[in-house]
């Protein structure tokens, strides 16, 4: 069983950390939110609607989005482009919609994925290839790409994977700002320091199980945390800092 009751709420405008050591069902966990995983029991709700039969493929339209670990974005594509697709709802309402005022919906894909880069602030990349680009805006065009689709929920794996510490402080002014727009913010990591400064609450797990919930200072302190996790050392270092 790698997720076991658990149970959290992400609240529009806060930012909600879910950390843990490897293999404790972090990523299973959001698998099974966004519909990549199906859960044998439990259920989901997005703004009062039960989504938990709902396809994977349909879930962004009832305002869930997520990001991943492999950022995967299209080679062959600019960043602008990459956003568009992810902004494309292919409902045969906006095929329908497309056909008659194609502009239109054209625009509105456009208006969006422009929003993403900027919230992001990777507007002076969008006529760039992935291939062109550091590691770090990589990572912020991949939460971009997450947010192409305006949605009220979105779900952060690990984005500041591989940053170095300017680009992990980048990363964290950014998650910052998601919640400034009033969107839910679940965010995943391994960075302790940006979990600290950025997040309003903490879920912790440790196989597959919640041991610890709270603020970021009271669950970093937490001993079942330090045991399972953290380690005493690196507790010590974020008091300090």
């Amino acid at each position: 069983t790698a997720v076991d009751s658990v149970s959290l709420d992400v609240v529009p405008g806060k930012i909600t950390g879910l950390i843990g050591p490897n293999g404790a069902g972090k990523t299973s966990f959001i698998d099974a939110v966004t519909g990549f995983t199906r859960a044998a029991e439990g259920s989901i709700l997005v703004d009062g609607q039960d989504v938990t039969a709902v396809e994977a493929s349909k879930r962004a339209r009832y305002g869930m989005s997520r990001s991943f670990q492999q950022l995967e974005l299209f080679e062959d594509l600019t960043v602008l482009d990459n956003l568009l697709a992810a902004a494309s709802q292919p409902a045969w309402s906006s095929v329908l919609r497309d056909l008659v005022l194609p502009r239109r919906g054209a625009s509105v894909g456009h208006a969006q994925a422009q929003w993403a880069l900027h919230v992001l602030g990777v507007e002076a990349v969008a006529n760039r290839m992935p291939g062109e680009l550091s590691h770090g805006q990589r990572k912020l065009v991949g939460v971009a790409r997450a947010l192409a689709m305006k949605p009220q929920l979105v779900l952060l794996d690990e984005p500041a994977a591989g940053l170095d510490t300017a680009e992990t402080a980048a990363m964290a002014e950014r998650v910052r700002g998601l919640a400034q727009h009033g969107i839910a913010v679940l965010l995943v990591d391994h960075d302790m320091s940006l979990v600290a400064s950025v997040c309003d609450r903490v879920v912790v797990l440790d196989l597959g199980t919640v041991i610890a919930t709270g603020a970021p200072t009271e669950v970093l302190a937490n001993p079942a945390v330090v045991a399972a996790y953290l380690g005493a050392s690196a507790t010590r270092g974020l008091g300090h800092g």
